[in-house]
């Protein structure tokens, strides 16, 4: 046994006493896995420390135990920025606020204990450790997770592994051909195998020929250019939240808008959600003429048309259908619904009504846009746009490039949750779409962290959070299908686990399987 990674026995016998303070912090710890931290391996010593806790627990109740107290503390350190929200906008109270993420962070934790305890039971019946039964089992949870009672999944292992190129990229060329959920099934069963099996030299093989396949597949192009480079600009505001609303201050804001909109010298230019908190039919004729005015100041010296630029600006709109969060087109020939909502910030669930008017959140009550909404025609190439957390759902990503987006936008409001990692978080989530689809991906985000990168993932322009700003880039519009988008994203990779899954459990009695 490798005395590096001993369980103390009392630990395991007591999960109920001790797991709340040890294994809580331990999944805590996972938190500078992610953006802006980006020290992923980290979180595979722990997951790798959980495993070997699992493989010697006393039944399934103990391993489910351990399971959950660990992604108890994954989660709530990892999605603390909501409580922001809920106390400093939403007007709860902050020990209130912090027990509604604790809530929240348990109920995703329960997808985890479930894994966990099964996990155990699959490696008893089995007379065997293998990786792949919890690389499959925590695939198939954090794909229910992501998508059950409209889905929750923000904070999946595999985003972590989304990097800038260097170094620590290694897993970015298994993002076009598996996803960030495949990505997390591959980081589950290394860190499987390193609890388990540490000094075993078939562990240091298939370490090793992860990395260097990813490496390999990284330098694959995926996609080819499917129109000329497009300069583009995304501008950030940096409006808090509780001003956004203030109607006294929309004047101000108005302006420094224009400012920035007269400073982008993109063919595109992007702005962030909601960046007039207005209905588009309810934007006065005089700011319309001086945005417009301001839009025209911009050009590009190198734009193939630059007398057919694009503003795109975050707005809401009415129809016969409801309230929309929306971006569209200054000109108001194109706009683009948000499909996917936030339960309680933007829908309101059967029986929450109440609750939800106590918060007094503004538009909480919306409705989501069609599932195939038209894609914008701009610079000879097809754009798809999405709002806010929709990026984290790769469902409609996919589904958006499968339809011929050739380069995708997000725009969001992250002022919501003050100065926090949740904006980096949502930045790295954007850099996984675009490894997954080989697209170009433009965020525009209120408070940021706004960004643009291309159809590798890279950095092409970034900004601080917190301050206004204009970024200008170029990107090259791109077509055909990575295998990830081809097979159908993410309910191919969980049913591909489930599968492989089926194939190890039945085997058991017969030789052990290790990764």
């Amino acid at each position: 046994m490798n005395r590096s990674l001993a369980i103390p026995s009392s630990l395991l016998s007591r999960p109920w006493a001790l797991g709340l303070a040890c294994w809580s912090v331990g999944g805590s710890v996972a938190l500078v896995a992610f953006a802006p931290f980006g020290w992923w391996p980290l979180l595979l010593v722990g997951l790798a420390w959980l495993f070997r806790a699992l493989a010697r627990a006393a039944h399934f109740r103990a391993a489910a135990a351990v399971s959950g107290f660990f992604a108890h503390g994954y989660f709530t350190v990892g999605l603390s920025w909501l409580a922001v929200a809920l106390a400093r906008y939403g007007g709860l109270p902050w020990v209130v606020a912090a027990v509604a993420v604790a809530l929240l962070a348990a109920y995703l934790a329960l997808w985890w204990a479930i894994a966990g305890g099964f996990t155990h039971w699959l490696w008893r019946r089995l007379g065997s450790t293998s990786a792949f039964v919890p690389a499959a089992l925590w695939t198939i949870a954090e794909w229910g997770r992501g998508g059950l009672l409209t889905g929750f999944p923000w904070f999946m292992p595999g985003f972590a592994a989304a990097h800038d190129a260097g170094p620590l990229a290694l897993f970015n060329g298994w993002f076009p051909i598996v996803g960030a959920l495949g990505v997390t099934f591959l980081m589950v069963a290394l860190a499987a195998a390193w609890g388990n099996a540490p000094r075993r030299l078939q562990t240091w093989g298939v370490t090793l020929g992860v990395c260097v396949a990813g490496w390999g597949l990284g330098q694959i192009a995926w996609s080819e250019p499917a129109a000329p480079p497009v300069t583009v600009s995304v501008i950030q505001t940096a409006v808090a939240q509780d001003e956004k609303w203030d109607a006294r201050r929309w004047q101000s804001h108005f302006t420094e808008l224009t400012r920035q909109v007269a400073q982008a010298k993109g063919e595109v230019v992007v702005t962030p959600e909601t960046v007039l908190p207005l209905f588009e039919s309810d934007l006065p004729q005089t700011w319309r003429a001086a945005l417009a005015a301001a839009f025209a100041q911009g050009s590009d010296a190198h734009a193939s048309d630059a007398s057919n630029r694009t503003l795109l600006l975050g707005l809401f709109r009415r129809d016969a259908t409801g309230i929309h969060n929306a971006l569209t087109t200054l000109d108001g020939r194109w706009h683009y619904d948000k499909r996917q909502l936030v339960p309680f910030g933007e829908f309101i669930p059967p029986g929450f009504h109440g609750f939800v008017r106590w918060l007094a959140i503004p538009f909480a009550d919306q409705a989501p846009g069609v599932a195939d909404p038209p894609l914008g025609a701009w610079q000879r190439a097809h754009w798809a746009a999405n709002i806010c957390y929709e990026s984290a759902f790769a469902y409609w990503v996919v589904r958006d490039v499968r339809r011929g987006a050739q380069v995708l936008v997000n725009a969001s409001n992250f002022a919501w949750y003050g100065k926090t990692h949740g904006q980096w978080q949502h930045a790295q989530i954007g850099r996984a779409r675009a490894l997954e689809t080989a697209r170009p991906w433009i965020q525009a985000v209120n408070a940021g962290v706004s960004a643009v990168f291309d159809e590798k993932g890279r950095t092409v322009a970034i900004a601080a959070p917190w301050r206004d700003a204009v970024l200008d880039g170029v990107i090259v519009p791109q077509q055909g299908l990575t295998p990830f988008a081809r097979w159908g994203g993410e309910a191919s990779v969980a049913l591909l686990a489930l599968a492989l899954l089926g194939a190890v459990v039945s085997r058991r009695g017969g030789n052990r399987v290790r990764c």
